[in-house]
């Protein structure tokens, strides 16, 4: 029985069957006989490798830009670009690292002018971060699929649409060539902000779910090292940073994660261990690093958010 799945090429046409063609010709074109078992992976073969990818899995080659850096405690600070800072690092000289990224278009901070350009910057930064990973070192990636515009194909409100970032990171690191050891979900329980519950829409259809549980993505270069062999698909109850109150940001930064997050890799690590954040934020993995004694690096591009770093982790050491 022939199936009519096929593709042409010049003169010939691939057929997928259940059993043997006799036939030779098609449509006067000879004939390459498939296993219809085949269909999946060369469909998937064929949609990975298609031109939507190639858009943004394209090697940055721009040069080097300025930063700057600075220590307190057992925290390396630097103040710059990700892709910048990450390339003057030795390679295979980070034992594991952790972070939460800018989500596409969520924040006055992270704004790109579409999904492409996003996702070529996460690409880039995420092959440097495999490069200077040591061999089983792993790495926790900290993700929420968002709704926005991908201001890509349709730019009016038929637009906006679930971002799926997980699915767009996990397929990026498969070909940098980590190992997707997991997914933990983080599950926030009752969240501070109700901003995106219904939309102001009012049929079930249109409702939005809140942001109530986010991936916590396990990656590891190579096997990863026994020490990390707790970190594991799980549910994870951690309550979020409370920043909200009285309408005033006490905290001083948008979206800051909690401390259980970097802490659950900083606490399988040794004292000579280094643990990388490549997006410090609000200066938490630093903060958890230095009180466990931990070596740690954090990279921070916005100026009001790296003084934020160096306050807040200084604060910490002389609390």
């Amino acid at each position: 029985m022939a199936i009519r799945h096929y593709s042409c090429v010049n003169d010939e046409v691939v057929v997928y069957s259940i059993g043997r063609i006799s036939d030779d010709l098609f449509l006067n074109r000879k004939i390459h006989h498939r296993s219809i078992e085949n269909i999946k992976t060369d469909i998937m073969d064929t949609f990975k490798h298609s031109s939507y990818f190639y858009r943004y899995l394209q090697e940055d080659t721009r040069p080097i830009g300025e930063y700057t850096n600075c220590l307190i405690g057992r925290a390396a600070l630097y103040h710059g670009d990700s892709y910048d800072v990450l390339r003057m690092l030795a390679t295979e000289s980070i034992d594991g690292a952790v972070t939460s990224p800018p989500y596409y278009n969520a924040k006055t901070y992270s704004q790109w002018k579409n999904i492409y350009c996003y996702l070529y910057d996460m690409y880039n930064i995420s092959r440097e971060i495999y490069r200077i990973l040591k061999n089983g070192a792993v790495y926790l990636f900290n993700i929420f699929d968002y709704f926005d515009n991908e201001n890509n194909i349709s730019l009016s409100a038929m637009g906006n649409k679930r971002m799926i970032l997980g699915a767009y990171m996990i397929d990026i690191f498969q070909r940098i060539r980590f190992e997707i050891v997991g997914n933990m979900v983080w599950n926030k329980g009752e969240i501070q902000g109700n901003r995106s519950f219904n939309q102001g829409n009012l049929t079930p259809y249109y409702q939005a779910p809140l942001n109530c549980w986010e991936h916590i993505i396990i990656l590891s270069k190579g096997k990863p090292d026994n020490k990390y062999s707790g970190l594991v698909s799980q549910i994870k109850d951690i309550r979020p940073v409370v920043k909200m109150i009285k309408g005033k940001n006490v905290l001083g930064h948008d979206a800051p994660y909690p401390n259980d997050i970097p802490e659950l890799i900083i606490k399988c690590m040794k004292d000579s261990d280094v643990v990388l954040d490549p997006f410090l934020g609000s200066g938490t993995t630093a903060i958890v690093a230095n009180r466990y004694g931990i070596n740690s690096i954090g990279i921070e591009k916005s100026d009001t958010y790296y003084e934020l770093c160096k306050e807040r982790i200084w604060e910490d050491i002389h609390a």
